[in-house]
């Protein structure tokens, strides 16, 4: 009896649990040359990642923009291996413009993606792979990451952004019925085994 009550009180949490924010994860893939903690790369595959919270997206503001503050950007570089950079903040793509990476506080995304089809987006749902224009500052800007100093001597005019998110499962109807009705069998069997513990107690 007391594994179908534990059985039961699972499938009652199950049901009853609320919908909660999920996680996005905005990666950025272009081709760059330019060289990290002194180790150069040459048209190197470059992949830029961070995962956020979407109930940590601010905005829109008077510019019609969505903001991730504080996070951390992992960059990957074909040939050199994995790198991160922290305390950053990611700016939506607004008509023409948004960064994956701006620096905080300062004025060069490290990526810029471009794409006009991308305006408004709210950085709360998935989108892409889209295809669309690339622009980082040129030589002369670093960025500290955990190896050391980097720098773009070069990146393509072109790259893919994409947006993924996990989403939680919300039972439908149907699935809240079919657990209804579960549950209702589980107090009938549990209520029959009791009655029959009883008969064999007063025998």
């Amino acid at each position: 009896m007391r594994t179908h009550s534990a059985l039961l009180a699972t499938l009652v949490f199950l049901g009853a649990a609320d919908v909660q924010a999920e996680p996005i994860t905005f990666t950025l893939e272009t081709v760059a040359s330019g060289h990290v903690g002194g180790v150069a790369f040459t048209d190197a595959a470059f992949t830029l990642r961070t995962t956020a919270d979407t109930d940590d997206v601010r905005g829109p503001f008077t510019s019609q923009q969505y903001l991730v503050d504080g996070l951390t950007l992992t960059a990957s570089i074909a040939g050199v291996g994995d790198l991160t950079l922290s305390n950053l903040h990611f700016v939506d793509m607004r008509t023409v413009q948004g960064p994956l990476g701006d620096r905080g506080g300062a004025s060069f995304g490290i990526l810029v993606f471009f794409d006009e089809s991308l305006a408004g987006y709210d950085l709360k749902s998935a989108v892409g792979p889209t295809l669309g224009l690339i622009a980082s500052a040129g030589p002369g800007v670093t960025y500290a990451t955990s190896l050391g100093s980097l720098e773009f001597s070069r990146v393509s005019d072109e790259g893919t952004f994409t947006a993924s998110t996990t989403i939680a499962t919300v039972p439908e109807p149907a699935s809240l019925a079919l657990l209804a009705v579960g549950a209702g069998a589980l107090g009938v069997v549990a209520r029959r085994r009791a009655s029959a513990l009883g008969r064999r107690v007063r025998s």
